[in-house]
């Protein structure tokens, strides 16, 4: 394992790597703001819906959205290869209801507000014909208070409960005390094997795509 996670390295550093959000980098297909927030993905009531040039002041941060999407990284691969990029980065793609998607409710799909698995795929397959590398943000340390686990665990599922950390009040561990993001209890064998221990677990699910 040592010498794998050291040859891993090893690659990372000799890369060029460029972060994107894709919420705010670029919409594909030559849609405009307008058009693509009114895709089904967005019938959120809670969705502030922007205009690509919008000011963000004044505005509930993680609910903005201005539209962005996988496609629109896609077609802006050329420019990345002229600043000389190797590799991208992406923050969380997997579907959550804020626009920073930290807040998964489904760590196995692709939100369709970025074009779902199709355009995870037609961006990987794009990126390698470019010989760029991608890499996904997985955050592992907690989910949305509306992702099933969660929902079920409050439920008194009893398989569920100890996948987070409830006192006897009904209180639970949050990430930052922030109540929308309850923390996984990683000292949980069943957690760490659905995470990233178990051959279906959702490392391996998307390590398998590419």
């Amino acid at each position: 394992m040592k010498n794998t996670l050291d040859a891993a390295t090893k690659q990372m550093a000799s890369q060029i790597i460029y972060q994107i959000f894709p919420e705010r980098f670029a919409i594909g297909g030559g849609l405009s703001s307008g058009a693509k927030l009114a895709q089904a993905a967005y019938s959120n009531p809670d969705v502030v819906k922007q205009g690509w040039d919008d000011t963000t002041l004044g505005q509930p941060w993680g609910m903005q959205f201005f539209g962005g999407d996988l496609d629109g990284i896609r077609d802006h691969l050329d420019y990345l290869g002229e600043l000389g990029v190797t590799g991208v980065y992406l923050t969380p793609v997997f579907t959550a209801p804020s626009n920073h998607k930290y807040d998964a409710v489904d760590f196995f799909a692709i939100d369709p507000m970025f074009g779902g698995e199709p355009a995870l795929l037609r961006l990987i397959e794009a990126l390698h014909a470019k010989g760029m590398s991608l890499t996904l943000d997985a955050v592992l340390n907690h989910v949305s208070d509306s992702h099933p686990w969660f929902l079920a665990a409050k439920a008194g599922d009893a398989g569920k409960r100890d996948w987070f950390s409830f006192s006897d009040d009904g209180a639970y561990l949050c990430w930052q005390d922030y109540g929308l993001m309850p923390e996984l209890n990683l000292s949980n064998p069943a957690v760490r094997d659905i995470l990233y221990r178990k051959p279906d677990s959702l490392v391996q699910h998307w390590l398998a795509k590419g």
